[in-house]
């Protein structure tokens, strides 16, 4: 699993920008030497991140596999909640799984609340966490799910700014805007993974 993808833009010769893991010394659009550039190289930034690593936040992943190497539109996800010291909170067919740290290695991450709400945050999430709701007996794919665990979350938080009324309120809300910049990101590492793989170059280039 390559949890550090890389994906650098650059433009050399027109308004083309080119997408590499590495950056050519031939430029593959005029083919030319690139001793300048329209625009200097730069690394876009990885969407995906380890879970345990982003605090107070509300966590997203396929429901099997990761978004880098398995993911698809139409596939199921999963969400869960970091409180301040990482501790990943889940729920499940299981009931409530506590940092199961390697499924969450490759995640979406969301800022819920600000910093002087951590501890309210944690406070809250143990209290549903031990709620015997959340029993691996009450689990329901479709009426008492990951969502529903998270959206009771919110609830009890009480935080002006995140309460929501449906799975697909959230969504709108806060997951669409991120997920489908995720999305612009993971379709061109997989791009890019292609091309290295079966045509023998490590670049694509795409019209401005």
């Amino acid at each position: 699993m390559n949890l550090d993808p890389c994906v650098i833009c650059f433009k050399h010769c027109c308004s083309t920008s080119i997408y590499c893991k590495q950056v050519p010394a031939i430029c593959p659009v005029c083919n030319a030497t690139i001793l300048e550039y329209l625009l200097e190289p730069f690394r876009l930034p990885n969407p995906f991140v380890n879970a345990r690593e982003y605090p107070v936040t509300v966590v997203l992943r396929p429901s099997r596999g990761d978004f880098l190497n398995d993911y698809t539109i139409t596939d199921d996800l999963h969400i869960g909640v970091v409180d301040s010291k990482g501790n990943i909170f889940e729920y499940d067919e299981p009931g409530v799984i506590r940092n199961d740290f390697s499924s969450w290695l490759n995640c979406l991450a969301f800022n819920i609340v600000p910093e002087s709400w951590s501890d309210h945050w944690d406070t809250t999430i143990q209290k549903i966490s031990n709620d015997k709701k959340w029993s691996r007996q009450n689990y329901n794919q479709d009426s008492l799910n990951c969502f529903n665990f998270v959206l009771e979350f919110l609830t009890q938080l009480n935080y002006s700014g995140a309460l929501f009324a449906s799975k697909e309120e959230f969504c709108e809300s806060f997951v669409i805007p991120k997920f489908q910049d995720a999305l612009k990101f993971l379709t061109l590492y997989r791009r890019l993974k292609y091309v290295d793989h079966f045509c023998g170059n490590y670049y694509l280039y795409l019209p401005a």
